[in-house]
């Protein structure tokens, strides 16, 4: 009971501290919109509950009421059976049995007491919680008036401001697919300048694949030339060992001549005059000399034509040589630009690649706001409809 009493007024005070606090605050309740009707509703909610749970402990107290009525009834019925013994009984049996039903009869009547006395409580707690429940039942209804007001003015603004909400909303997507369109425009973009530099790549790698064919043929002939230099130093080896052979025969008359001519340059330091009068008879004996040095001449003309023929061609196969070192030259350095090239390329394309990557990203940031903005604009639209109804 007493807890039944400590409930109820715990009950009590809390929908009058909501009731004054309704009644004080309908001002501001009204600026707080939304969250403050959802609250009343669910204090409501929960008045309801307890009035519920109060009944249900009414009806408890009536049926142990009821039930302890019986227990007086059949105590009640007990004495008078116990009466009705003792006037039937003999003295001898009353004198011993009295003490006994006197006994029993003084706890009767104490358990009696007792119950009539907390039948009396639960009497006077029943008429206090019918009465609480009637008040309560009051305040109830006009805290359900009241909020059916507030709660009517709070779902116009509240439509009022999600319908403004979703206006933002539906321009805010608006936006956002625009962008996500241009960005899709800017990937493709993206896209078309990737498979372009993927192009000139593949032209460059043909190109550099060129570059190395070419660079083998010129290591082929380079191997080549290097055998045809090594047979010609042969040859050379052997016209050399020939013309030593007809040099020694040429040392006998290129001595004789090498004397006249030091004696020649030994008479045109003296004079010029002289050297002018001395040169028609010198001439003479060099053209005998050199007719003599034709004849002993003659024999090793042949080897010197030979030997130069080889010269000449070794020259020429030198100045192929050169040609072809400065076509190496050329091609190595075409071939470095051409990696440059592929190198700035590849970076190039690294480059676009992490740019593409970054708007890919961006785009995906821009998906994942668009998926939340619809979201939250399915959220806002069960909630309209949940208002609505």
């Amino acid at each position: 009971m007493v807890a039944l009493r400590r409930q109820c007024h715990t009950v009590k005070t809390a929908t009058d501290r909501r009731a004054g606090g309704q009644r004080g605050g309908r001002g501001g309740a009204e600026e707080e919109g939304g969250d403050e009707a959802s609250s009343r509703v669910s204090g409501l909610s929960r008045l309801t509950q307890r009035i519920a749970e109060l009944s249900v402990c009414l009806q408890a107290e009536e049926a142990q009421r009821e039930e302890r009525e019986k227990e007086v009834q059949s105590i009640t019925q007990a004495v008078v059976k116990l009466s009705r013994v003792l006037s039937s009984s003999s003295s001898v049996c009353v004198s011993t049995d009295v003490s006994s039903l006197l006994s029993v009869l003084s706890r009767t009547e104490s358990a009696v007491q007792r119950t009539n006395q907390e039948l009396q409580e639960a009497q006077l707690s029943l008429l206090r919680l019918d009465e609480e429940k009637s008040s309560v039942q009051l305040r109830l209804k006009q805290l359900e008036d009241d909020n059916q007001l507030e709660l009517t003015h709070t779902l116009d603004t509240l439509s009022r401001e999600r319908e403004g909400a979703l206006e933002r909303q539906q321009l805010e997507l608006q936006r956002a697919e625009e962008e996500a369109a241009d960005a899709r425009d800017a990937l493709q973009e993206c896209r078309e300048s990737v498979m372009s530099l993927s192009s000139s790549e593949c032209v460059l790698q043909r190109e550099l694949q060129d570059g190395r064919d070419a660079l083998n043929n010129m290591t082929s002939l380079n191997a080549s030339l290097v055998s045809d230099k090594r047979d010609l130093n042969i040859q050379l080896l052997q016209l050399e060992c020939e013309l030593t052979d007809s040099q020694s025969q040429r040392q006998a008359a290129r001595s004789e001549v090498s004397a006249l001519q030091r004696e020649l340059r030994a008479v045109s330091t003296e004079s010029s005059q002289q050297l002018r009068l001395q040169r028609e008879e010198e001439a003479s004996v060099v053209r005998q000399l050199r007719e003599e040095q034709r004849e002993k001449e003659g024999v090793t003309e042949e080897t010197e034509r030979q030997l130069a023929s080889l010269l000449e061609e070794r020259g020429r196969e030198g100045a192929h040589l050169k040609e072809l070192t400065s076509q190496h030259a050329s091609v190595c350095t075409e071939l470095q630009e051409a990696q440059e090239q592929l190198q700035q390329a590849v970076k190039e394309a690294q480059k676009r690649g992490r740019q593409q990557e970054e708007q890919q990203r961006e785009s995906r940031r821009q998906q994942e706001e668009l998926e939340a903005l619809k979201r939250h604009k399915e959220e806002l639209q069960e909630e309209l409809q949940e208002l609505r109804y």
